[in-house]
């Protein structure tokens, strides 16, 4: 079910509350690290962080910086981090410096997110591109960018607080289809034990997203803009993309 295409491009954030916390950063805020660490903020719950870590944690590790990644709710965590409470953002979608200018943007991308429409098995409903949301209500993970620029092509978009809130809803008639990201919707899927949803859902679009730094650190961009892309193109940052996901995906099989 899962290429190995999909696997490093990822999804968009996994916000329900059981959302691996075995696998990913279970801290909360800032904490008291050492004066050199490098403290980045990173979407509560968000599946794509939390696979990136792994990527993210070699850079740093090659420059011999120390690291650490904590869990902030996703409007706190901007607020914090363009404040410099945090050195930066874990992972967020290109673009994020227009409206947060202390917060500048690390190329390349360190992944690319897949938002894509889930639907009932054997339904009517035909979605194969965004034009196509006009004639169905939709349900989307409330905070998720992407997704709600989405539901701006629905009939009728309807944000929901958790992926199981919108595939109940799915499943139960409520709507008509789901824009989540494509690995974190099926993870979803199959966790939440929902077997009335198709497995294969249809990719709408897909958005880069990348590592942010504080401006107050700028200074280490160019760094690690430079291990980043050696990692890359090693082939060692889609390896660990890769056992990542593997090991989410076991768990939600």
């Amino acid at each position: 079910m899962f290429s190995a295409g999909a696997l490093c491009i990822g999804t968009s954030a996994f916000a329900d509350t059981e959302a691996l916390p075995s696998l990913c950063s279970d801290l909360s805020g800032p904490l008291p690290f050492p004066p050199q660490t490098l403290v980045f903020s990173r979407t509560r719950g968000a599946l794509l962080g939390c696979i990136t870590e792994d990527v993210l944690s070699e850079v740093y590790r090659r420059l011999d910086l120390p690291v650490r990644f904590v869990e902030t709710p996703g409007l706190r965590s901007l607020q914090l981090s363009s404040m410099g409470h945090f050195a930066g953002e874990t992972l967020r979608i290109s673009g994020l410096t227009r409206k947060y200018p202390d917060l500048l943007q690390v190329d390349p991308p360190v992944a690319y997110m897949k938002s894509a429409a889930f639907v009932r098995r054997n339904s009517w409903v035909r979605i194969e591109k965004p034009d196509d949301l006009h004639r169905y209500t939709i349900a989307y993970l409330d905070g998720i960018v992407s997704a709600k620029r989405l539901g701006q092509y629905a009939r009728k978009a309807m944000p929901m607080p958790t992926r199981a809130h919108a595939l109940r809803a799915l499943e139960n008639g409520d709507v008509d289809a789901v824009i989540m990201g494509q690995i974190s919707g099926q993870i979803a899927s199959q966790r939440g034990g929902f077997r009335n949803i198709s497995p294969e859902p249809v990719v709408l679009q897909t958005t880069s997203v990348h590592h942010y730094i504080h401006r107050k650190h700028a200074h280490l961009i160019p760094r690690v803009s430079a291990e980043l892309a050696a990692l890359k193109a090693s082939g060692e940052a889609n390896a660990l993309f890769m056992s990542r996901a593997k090991e989410l995906i076991h768990l939600g099989s």
